[in-house]
């Protein structure tokens, strides 16, 4: 139960609350793996993986590319489709790998960003098979949407 602004009680089913706990869990693994690829890549070389994002000066439209369009074109070509088509026709596990493979292969900044985009990749696809049977798309999509969000809030911070 939650209250709102009114002091009353609302209620909020079941399968919603856990979705939502789902949605959040993949999230902060999203993220803590970020974070992990983000200290190695400082070790490695003088930038992080985030300073190869700062390209454009646009923020607003940053924020429209990386929140909305490229989670919903991301979540359509690299859980969606091969989910879709081939589910039937091969394992999951390999339907997740190569689909993580190519997840990476697409964020090609630099060779530590590929792997980190395989695992990120993963986390999404092992997201959209376990949601398969109740709105994949929209959960893979949200999750990832809001792991760019926090991504693009800290690259723009003042802190970073």
């Amino acid at each position: 139960m939650l209250l709102n602004t009114s002091g009353s009680t609302i209620g909020i089913d079941r399968r919603t609350f856990k979705t939502l706990l789902f949605i959040i869990l993949f999230t902060v693994i999203r993220v803590l793996t970020a974070i992990a690829f983000n200290i190695i890549s400082k070790h490695i070389s003088t930038k992080s993986i985030l300073e190869d994002l700062r390209e454009t000066e646009n923020v607003y439209t940053d924020l429209r590319i990386l929140v909305i369009l490229g989670p919903m074109l991301k979540t359509f070509l690299f859980q969606y489709i091969p989910f879709k088509y081939l589910l039937n026709k091969c394992k999951p596990a390999l339907i997740i790998m190569l689909s993580s493979l190519l997840f990476g292969i697409w964020h090609f900044y630099n060779p530590l960003y590929i792997l980190s985009g395989i695992c990120a990749g993963l986390i999404y696809n092992v997201a959209y098979y376990f949601k398969r049977n109740s709105n994949p798309f929209v959960i893979t999509f949200t999750i990832h949407s809001l792991y760019n969000l926090i991504a693009f809030i800290i690259n723009n911070s003042k802190f970073y």
